[in-house]
Protein backbone atom coordinates (compact mmCIF):
# COMPACT_ATOMS: atom_id res chain seq x y z
CA UNK A 1 0.00 0.00 0.00
CA UNK A 2 3.00 2.25 -0.43
CA UNK A 3 1.53 3.78 -3.61
CA UNK A 4 -1.27 5.39 -1.58
CA UNK A 5 1.33 7.47 0.29
CA UNK A 6 2.37 9.08 -3.00
CA UNK A 7 -1.12 10.17 -4.08
CA UNK A 8 -2.17 13.81 -4.17
CA UNK A 9 -4.94 13.38 -1.61
CA UNK A 10 -2.67 11.67 0.93
CA UNK A 11 -0.03 14.38 0.62
CA UNK A 12 -2.72 17.06 0.83
CA UNK A 13 -4.20 15.44 3.96
CA UNK A 14 -0.81 15.45 5.66
CA UNK A 15 0.04 19.06 4.78
CA UNK A 16 -3.29 20.93 4.81
CA UNK A 17 -6.33 19.26 6.36
CA UNK A 18 -8.68 22.17 5.64
CA UNK A 19 -7.84 22.24 1.95
CA UNK A 20 -8.18 18.44 1.90
CA UNK A 21 -11.71 18.79 3.32
CA UNK A 22 -12.58 21.42 0.70
CA UNK A 23 -11.34 19.16 -2.13
CA UNK A 24 -13.30 16.17 -0.80
CA UNK A 25 -16.48 18.24 -0.41
CA UNK A 26 -16.00 19.62 -3.93
CA UNK A 27 -15.55 16.11 -5.37
CA UNK A 28 -18.62 14.84 -3.53
CA UNK A 29 -20.59 17.83 -4.82
CA UNK A 30 -19.52 17.10 -8.39
CA UNK A 31 -20.56 13.44 -8.02
CA UNK A 32 -23.90 14.51 -6.57
CA UNK A 33 -24.40 16.97 -9.42
CA UNK A 34 -23.54 14.32 -12.02
CA UNK A 35 -26.11 12.01 -10.46
CA UNK A 36 -28.75 14.69 -10.97
CA UNK A 37 -27.33 15.55 -14.43
CA UNK A 38 -26.64 19.18 -13.69
CA UNK A 39 -24.01 21.26 -15.43
CA UNK A 40 -20.87 21.64 -13.37
CA UNK A 41 -18.52 23.37 -15.81
CA UNK A 42 -20.41 25.20 -18.56
CA UNK A 43 -17.48 27.60 -19.04
CA UNK A 44 -15.39 24.76 -20.49
CA UNK A 45 -17.59 24.62 -23.60
CA UNK A 46 -16.20 27.15 -26.05
CA UNK A 47 -18.74 29.72 -27.10
CA UNK A 48 -21.56 28.31 -25.03
CA UNK A 49 -22.56 31.75 -23.80
CA UNK A 50 -20.28 34.08 -25.72
CA UNK A 51 -20.41 32.93 -29.34
CA UNK A 52 -22.31 35.43 -31.45
CA UNK A 53 -25.11 34.06 -33.58
CA UNK A 54 -26.62 36.03 -36.40
CA UNK A 55 -30.38 36.53 -36.09
CA UNK A 56 -32.50 34.54 -38.54
CA UNK A 57 -35.92 35.23 -39.94
CA UNK A 58 -37.22 31.78 -38.92
CA UNK A 59 -36.13 29.21 -36.36
CA UNK A 60 -36.90 25.49 -36.29
CA UNK A 61 -37.72 23.62 -33.14
CA UNK A 62 -39.14 20.15 -32.61
CA UNK A 63 -41.96 18.81 -30.48
CA UNK A 64 -42.56 15.21 -29.50
CA UNK A 65 -46.01 13.88 -28.71
CA UNK A 66 -46.56 10.55 -27.02
CA UNK A 67 -50.12 9.26 -26.69
CA UNK A 68 -51.38 12.60 -28.10
CA UNK A 69 -49.70 14.55 -25.32
CA UNK A 70 -46.67 16.77 -25.90
CA UNK A 71 -43.77 15.78 -23.67
CA UNK A 72 -42.10 18.42 -21.55
CA UNK A 73 -38.38 18.69 -22.10
CA UNK A 74 -38.01 19.93 -18.53
CA UNK A 75 -38.98 16.44 -17.33
CA UNK A 76 -36.03 14.84 -19.13
CA UNK A 77 -32.45 14.65 -17.93
CA UNK A 78 -30.03 16.90 -19.82
CA UNK A 79 -28.33 13.99 -21.55
CA UNK A 80 -31.61 12.39 -22.64
CA UNK A 81 -32.99 15.71 -23.88
CA UNK A 82 -29.83 16.40 -25.88
CA UNK A 83 -29.79 12.88 -27.32
CA UNK A 84 -33.41 13.04 -28.46
CA UNK A 85 -33.34 16.57 -29.87
CA UNK A 86 -30.04 16.30 -31.76
CA UNK A 87 -31.12 12.98 -33.26
CA UNK A 88 -34.42 14.51 -34.39
CA UNK A 89 -32.66 17.60 -35.82
CA UNK A 90 -30.21 15.44 -37.77
CA UNK A 91 -33.01 13.17 -39.01
CA UNK A 92 -35.00 16.23 -40.10
CA UNK A 93 -32.09 17.33 -42.29
CA UNK A 94 -32.00 13.89 -43.90
CA UNK A 95 -35.78 14.01 -44.32
CA UNK A 96 -35.59 17.37 -46.08
CA UNK A 97 -32.90 16.00 -48.41
CA UNK A 98 -35.14 12.97 -49.14
CA UNK A 99 -32.46 10.62 -47.80
CA UNK A 100 -34.50 9.06 -44.99
CA UNK A 101 -36.48 5.95 -45.88
CA UNK A 102 -39.97 5.30 -44.52
CA UNK A 103 -38.83 2.37 -42.37
CA UNK A 104 -36.09 4.55 -40.83
CA UNK A 105 -38.67 7.19 -39.98
CA UNK A 106 -40.82 4.58 -38.27
CA UNK A 107 -37.83 3.19 -36.35
CA UNK A 108 -36.95 6.73 -35.22
CA UNK A 109 -40.42 7.24 -33.76
CA UNK A 110 -40.18 3.88 -31.97
CA UNK A 111 -36.74 4.75 -30.61
CA UNK A 112 -37.87 8.15 -29.28
CA UNK A 113 -40.87 6.53 -27.57
CA UNK A 114 -38.72 3.82 -25.98
CA UNK A 115 -36.01 6.28 -24.91
CA UNK A 116 -38.56 8.60 -23.33
CA UNK A 117 -39.82 5.68 -21.28
CA UNK A 118 -36.22 4.85 -20.29
CA UNK A 119 -36.10 1.45 -21.92
CA UNK A 120 -35.00 1.15 -25.54
CA UNK A 121 -35.81 -2.57 -25.49
CA UNK A 122 -39.48 -2.62 -24.57
CA UNK A 123 -42.70 -1.28 -26.06
CA UNK A 124 -41.40 -1.35 -29.62
CA UNK A 125 -45.00 -1.46 -30.85
CA UNK A 126 -45.59 2.14 -29.73
CA UNK A 127 -44.27 5.24 -31.44
CA UNK A 128 -43.95 8.96 -30.86
CA UNK A 129 -45.23 11.68 -33.16
CA UNK A 130 -42.59 14.26 -34.02
CA UNK A 131 -43.42 17.76 -35.27
CA UNK A 132 -41.34 20.60 -36.66
CA UNK A 133 -42.26 23.96 -35.25
CA UNK A 134 -41.29 26.98 -37.34
CA UNK A 135 -41.21 30.13 -35.25
CA UNK A 136 -40.04 33.70 -35.23
CA UNK A 137 -39.82 36.42 -32.61
CA UNK A 138 -42.15 39.39 -32.22
CA UNK A 139 -40.99 42.91 -31.44
CA UNK A 140 -41.04 42.19 -27.70
CA UNK A 141 -38.73 39.20 -28.12
CA UNK A 142 -41.38 36.55 -27.48
CA UNK A 143 -41.50 33.51 -29.77
CA UNK A 144 -44.38 33.28 -32.23
CA UNK A 145 -45.27 29.90 -33.73
CA UNK A 146 -45.77 30.33 -37.46
CA UNK A 147 -46.29 26.71 -38.47
CA UNK A 148 -46.45 23.27 -36.86
CA UNK A 149 -46.01 20.46 -39.35
CA UNK A 150 -45.95 16.71 -38.86
CA UNK A 151 -42.45 15.46 -39.51
CA UNK A 152 -42.36 11.83 -38.41
CA UNK A 153 -45.60 10.14 -37.49
CA UNK A 154 -46.80 6.60 -37.20
CA UNK A 155 -47.69 5.37 -40.70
Amino acid sequence: MKWIENTFLTKLYRTDKILFAVVIIFCLGILYGCRLSREEFPFLLYGMYSLKEEPKQFYNSYAVEIDSQQISLADLSDSKKELIMTTIANAAQLYDAKELRQIEQYELTQWVYALYHSSPYKRRDKTADIYRIVCSFDLNGRPVVLKKEALFNEP
